[in-house]
């Protein structure tokens, strides 16, 4: 891949994660129970400038999730490394940098006015939320069992609310409304979703759901499917973890709940003289274009982070549809995609439900109040902002000193790319692709009785027909790459032979998952003009990091620089 072209911070430093410059601490260098660092203790030094084990900590965790390296001593020494050159790039860009010109200063005034913003935020809200031990230990009690929820789905948050009325003052009985009202699949189970512990079910309304007594409802939620009512049909003892190690977690989930009771309140009063009108149909269609910006996802039973860098593609007619109407003006789908699309994707907002749009929709109609509150309070001269602004006009003289000195140098023709080419033929391969059915059953019996179906010669589509004819939805045929992890890859791609079956399961809900490969496509290598495009890019990235070592560590000479990476395994890397 090409290195980006605005290079801040931390994207300079994600050029120099492969090549370590430092050797790893020694085996045994930091001994198991070693003491932490204090915050201030100085790892390293570039001149003038210290970098201490908490700019250690908040810029390993403040870095991109993609690229980071693993916490062990070899990936701390290297981003130790990371932390040094960076420091060498921003003392020579504040020494031969020209100062910015109109454009630069123009980003600099946007950055200045999000980080009001964002400090307004932390002295409106989250200073004054606090959280007690006894606040930590009860909802830590909730750990200690085991509920059976079940739940029903339907498409709008009115008639959510009207079932959900129904069912507390006993007019419909659960089960009828499960039947009556629910698009899930699981109706059929009268919207069963099996036994969940604390950790299963979603922080954000974990608290509620763990609190209601047997037979109680919910207050109505929303996700990306729909607005949903859940009922807490059992109660039994579960496995808690130990309490230390989570605290911290418990307490982060309390304060950020109570920030966000906080910030709409705050909203609602604020939005009152607005006189806000939404368009409810409006605010569905643009919640469907929208898909998660970040997922974590377990692969081989690590946690992954994807992020999702697309923005929606829409027409002039669909951009132009407005979402709400309020005195003063509107807020169109084309003002919700501008304010989208200029939040770096790792920080931008989901929007994948109506509730969540609205929310966004919300910020923006403030967004101009909002300002007018942070400056009346004086906030361009807060010590937050001041420093991060710094940071940010040091960045920006970074960038210009790289494209100036690296990007500008670098020369690529036809005989490099090919010699690459050559060179990493392994790398030029599609990627294995399998094409499967996949199967559910509520029982094992069941599921082994498909599994014998399948293997005596039932073709899958014939099934899928059959079943979607009787208005059922139990299977499916899908496709998957290699590179695109999933549930039961290792099966996809290492055990299983094309026609052959295998059961999976029990899930947490119960079912059992029925899975036949029906082909396997192996890859192939590309050919050096297919692979053209993509050659040019890797060799140019070699360069741009060949050429950008070479400039640092001459540069390096010109300051006195002090390391200790023996002491990398006792920074605190245990809390974000």
């Amino acid at each position: 891949m090409s290195p980006s072209r605005a290079l801040s911070f931390l994207a300079v430093a994600a050029l120099l994660l492969s090549r370590p410059t430092l050797a790893a601490p020694p085996a045994g260098a930091a001994a198991p129970g070693a003491a932490l660092l204090p915050p201030d203790h100085v790892l390293a030094r570039v001149g003038p400038r210290s970098i201490t084990a908490a700019i250690f900590s908040k810029s390993f965790f403040d870095s991109d999730p993609t690229g980071r390296p693993r916490p062990d001593s070899a990936g701390r020494v290297t981003f130790l490394n990371t932390l040094v050159k960076r420091d060498v790039m921003a003392l020579v860009a504040r020494e031969v940098s020209p100062p910015l010109d109109f454009t630069a200063r123009a980003e600099l005034r946007q950055y200045t006015n999000s980080l009001m913003r964002n400090v307004l935020y932390q002295r409106m809200v989250f200073d004054s939320v606090t959280v007690t031990e006894e606040e930590v230990r009860k909802t830590y009690e909730q750990y200690k069992e085991d509920v059976r929820l079940e739940h029903l789905q339907v498409e709008q948050r009115q008639a959510a609310e009207r079932i959900r009325a129904d069912l507390v003052a006993k007019r419909i009985t659960w089960n009828d409304a499960v039947q009556r009202y629910s698009m899930a699949e699981d109706r059929v189970r009268n919207g069963d979703l099996g036994w969940r512990s604390r950790f299963a079910v979603d922080p954000d309304f974990a608290q509620a759901i763990f609190t209601l007594e047997v037979g109680e409802f919910s207050a109505v939620f929303a996700d990306p499917n729909g607005y949903h009512i859940a009922r807490l049909a059992e109660r039994k003892p579960g496995s808690p973890p130990a309490y230390e190690p989570i605290r911290k977690t418990i307490e982060a989930q309390i304060r950020d709940r109570k920030a966000g009771i906080r910030t709409r309140m705050i909203q609602e009063r604020l939005l009152i003289d607005y006189k806000v009108q939404y368009d409810s149909a409006n605010l569905k269609w643009a919640s469907q274009q929208f898909g998660r910006p970040m997922k974590v996802e377990s692969v081989n039973g690590a946690p992954m982070v994807s992020i999702d860098e697309t923005v929606p593609e829409m027409a002039p007619g669909d951009t132009a549809r407005v979402l709400a109407r309020y005195a003063g003006g509107q807020i169109s789908m084309g003002r919700v995609l501008e304010a989208y699309t200029a939040q770096a994707p790792v920080r931008r907002p989901a929007l994948d439900t109506p509730d969540l749009v609205q929310g966004y929709v919300d910020v923006l109609i403030l967004e101009p109040r909002m300002m007018e509150i942070a400056r009346e309070r004086g906030l361009e001269r807060d010590s937050l902002v001041v420093q991060a602004v710094e940071f940010r006009r040091e960045g920006m003289l970074m960038e210009r000193l790289y494209a100036d000195s690296v990007e500008s140098r670098v020369r690529v023709d036809d005989a490099m790319r090919r010699k690459y080419y050559k060179a990493h033929l392994a790398e030029f391969m599609t990627y294995p692709r399998v094409r499967f059915a996949a199967f559910t059953r509520p029982s094992r019996e069941a599921a082994d009785s498909l599994k014998k179906q399948l293997l005596a010669g039932l073709k899958a589509e014939d099934l899928i027909r059959q079943d979607s004819l009787a208005g059922l939805r139990r299977g499916s045929i899908q496709e998957r790459s290699e590179k695109d992890h999933g549930h039961y890859h290792k099966i996809l791609f290492e055990e299983l032979r094309p026609l052959q079956v295998s059961v999976e399961g029990p899930d947490r809900k119960g079912d059992y998952a029925i899975l036949q490969l029906l082909s396997y496509d192996p890859g192939r290598q590309l050919s050096y003009e297919e692979s053209a495009a993509l050659v040019d890019d890797l060799v140019r990235h070699e360069e741009e990091e060949r050429i950008f070592e070479t400039f640092v560590a001459r540069q390096r000479t010109r300051y006195k620089i002090e390391m200790h990476p023996e002491l990398v395994m006792r920074i605190d890397l245990q809390a974000t």
